[in-house]
């Protein structure tokens, strides 16, 4: 059987996402790429435009910090975003770390 929009009760916001979510399996990650594209971009520019020079890999790692810490609270709502979604973020966030501190290892020698 399947869900349709009158079984679902979309009166607030979280039926809105749960909708969203059952309609479209990727809504979640699509959600956390977007935060996490438009933070690390803006964190960049915002960088360039103050100081000449933006470092790519510290704006990635803002921004996968951010996102991860919105997935974890999008993991409140029952049923919306699986635990593999959250558990890529927090791998790709810690990845991005690793190569920020390894290239500003590699500066200072």
């Amino acid at each position: 059987m399947y869900n349709t929009l009158e079984s679902l009760n979309a009166t607030g916001l979280v039926g809105l996402l749960q909708t969203n979510s059952d309609a479209t399996i990727l809504f979640p990650s699509m959600i956390i790429v977007a935060i996490w594209a438009i933070i690390a971009m803006g964190s960049f520019y915002a960088t360039t435009r103050r100081y000449g020079q933006g470092n790519f890999m510290a704006s990635l790692t803002v921004g996968g910090f951010i996102a991860s810490i919105i997935a974890g609270i999008m993991m409140i709502i029952p049923n919306f975003m699986p635990l593999r979604v959250l558990v890529i973020t927090v791998i790709i966030e810690i990845l991005c770390f690793l190569v920020l501190v390894g290239e500003s290892s590699l500066k200072n020698e």
